[in-house]
């Protein structure tokens, strides 16, 4: 496989689903703190924004705070939708997901996204790592058998040909996808964190 994994993970089947849960909610989450910082800095268009302010709110500096805080985050998320566009990936890029194959007793991983997310997913000790392919050197803590061994699992799991080609068994789990697969779902999560519907 000539793509460039970095990160590839197997958990044990009956563990699967908190392995899930635990990469979702910790992608999600670093996804999530990237809007928020990139809304400090986002460059709104302040003739919109002071129509908006005499329209909705020209008595309450709350609501005015409110209305920036808005049209940063709308500015924000139509950058992320440009750049999931891209081939390549940039800044504003915070599509993120899992691919995974059940095989035998275990369930493989390889979480796609930007590196600033995978390279700060934290995961238990039962969680193993299980990288291979050939811009991986072998870590110290890997005998050769057991490197010769991931070899040959990943090539079964998903570089073969017919019921082992690399899609023919692959799931997919979304976490964040705002353009390529036309899911609304990820905005609203964003925007319900950042803007939580009042308590009644």
């Amino acid at each position: 496989m000539s793509t460039k994994i970095y990160y590839a993970y197997r958990v044990k089947k009956n563990r699967f689903i908190e392995f899930l849960d635990i990469a979702h909610d910790q992608m999600f989450d670093l996804a999530l703190k990237h809007v928020k910082k990139s809304m400090k800095t986002a460059k709104i268009d302040e003739e919109v924004y002071e129509k908006d302010v005499k329209k909705y709110a020209p008595n309450s500096k709350r609501k005015q705070a409110n209305i920036r805080k808005w049209q940063e985050f709308q500015t924000v998320i139509d950058h992320c939708k440009e750049a999931s566009k891209r081939v390549e990936k940039d800044y504003y890029d915070i599509d993120c997901g899992l691919n995974i194959w059940l095989h035998g007793n275990y369930a493989y991983a390889i979480p796609i996204g930007p590196n600033w997310v995978l390279d700060n997913i934290k995961f238990p000790k039962w969680v193993e790592d299980y990288s291979y392919w050939n811009n991986t050197d072998q870590p110290d803590n890997v005998t050769d058998r057991q490197w010769n061994s991931r070899r040959d699992t990943w090539d079964k799991i998903c570089c073969g040909h017919g019921k082992s080609d690399h899609n023919s068994r692959r799931l997919y789990h979304s976490v964040v996808d705002l353009e390529r697969r036309g899911s609304y779902i990820s905005k609203t999560e964003l925007q319900l964190k950042i803007f939580p519907l009042p308590r009644r």
